[in-house]
């Protein structure tokens, strides 16, 4: 189990010394891997991650999947360039006035705000779901807890010094302990359709089990999550599920993320591993850290911008750039100061 939860961690920390797209973005100095003498290369997973950019976005039905999926296609707003190619066509199609066009497309905006705004009530969890999830998650802070004093020990041995087995074997029994106490709650609570549980639930599984055996369950939780507008769901998406996060569909749930940022407010703080926004102060920090809505939403916009850098959409690239700015993202804000100012100097 122990070998699995640094198999976890290993492909991550590689990817930023690695993958030229998270150069910026680097591991922690403290949880370098390669200090040991059993040295693990980057996986197959971190390295899809590098392909990723450059792949072009294909086939929309891969949101279908899964619980829940359905509340996406509810969720769907128009952006700027699918809102004047509709006004181009109505334009051709009916040669009206000015101001009857604009009257439309206000009536039409009215409905979609009061459309969308009708469906974030449908994603109200049940009140058994909600229950369970409670239940199970003091275990899972401890599990966090537990992962995190793992890898702190681990940083604080000499580099050819290897973990102890009485260390090993305390560990072990400790998650199995609350892991045999905690799962049965929370599946039963991502069963439920609870995205909170559902999320949880795919970071136990892609933690402590083989990839092989469950990375399609793994996608499976998560997309189901996330179509329900849980942000920690999507990022992880983009740390997990390389083939899907290419797809339009995936595009289409970070576009419809609801307007309400505080419609999941009771499940959060949740866990992530070495957010991007705000990795210059945290070189010390803990690799499991706790973040709120906004933080993730930022670190999600953020990386929406790095694969829109990718695909050379440098338009897309600074929409999503200023979408984490405004959440408080300093990778974004940094980005678009030196932008600005690189422009500005240019003839």
């Amino acid at each position: 189990m122990f070998s699995r939860v640094l198999e976890y961690f290993r492909p991550r920390i590689a990817l930023g010394k690695r993958c030229p797209l998270l150069a910026d973005s680097g591991p922690e100095e403290g949880l370098q891997t390669a200090r040991s003498s059993n040295r693990v290369t980057t996986s197959l997973g971190a390295i899809q991650k590098c392909e990723l950019s450059g792949t072009a976005y294909s086939t929309s039905h891969e949101r279908q999947h899964g619980r829940g999926s359905t509340h996406s296609v509810l969720y769907q707003r128009m952006d700027d360039s699918a809102a004047t190619a509709i006004t181009t066509k109505i334009q051709r199609t009916f040669p009206v006035v000015k101001a009857s066009l604009k009257s439309f497309l206000a009536i039409v905006s009215i409905f979609l705000a009061t459309f969308a705004s009708a469906n974030e009530n449908n994603l109200k969890v049940s009140a058994e779901s909600e229950g369970l999830y409670f239940k199970a998650l003091p275990y899972l802070e401890k599990i966090d807890e537990a992962q995190n004093d793992m890898f702190t020990f681990r940083k604080q041995l000499a580099v050819s010094e290897k973990v102890p087995d009485q260390k090993k074997e305390q560990y072990r029994d400790e998650m199995l302990l609350l892991i045999k106490e905690g799962m049965p709650l929370l599946k039963r609570s991502a069963e439920e359709g609870n995205p909170a549980a559902q999320y949880r639930l795919a970071l136990m599984l892609s933690t402590f089990e083989s990839r092989d055996q469950v990375a399609e369950r793994v996608c499976t939780l998560l997309r189901s999550s996330f179509s329900n507008g849980f942000t920690p769901a999507g990022l992880q998406m983009l740390f997990y599920c390389f083939d899907e996060v290419k797809t339009p569909g995936y595009r289409s749930l970070v576009e419809a993320l609801p307007n309400d940022e505080t419609l999941y407010s009771r499940y959060y703080p949740q866990p992530t591993m070495m957010p991007s926004c705000d990795k210059n102060g945290r070189s010390d920090s803990n690799p499991i850290v706790l973040l709120d809505e906004k933080s993730f939403r930022a670190n999600l916009y953020m990386s929406m911008a790095t694969q829109m850098l990718t695909q050379n959409l440098k338009q897309e690239q600074v929409r999503f750039l200023n979408k984490a700015a405004e959440h408080g993202c300093v990778r974004a804000i940094e980005r678009l100061k030196l932008s600005s100012v690189t422009n500005g100097a240019r003839p």
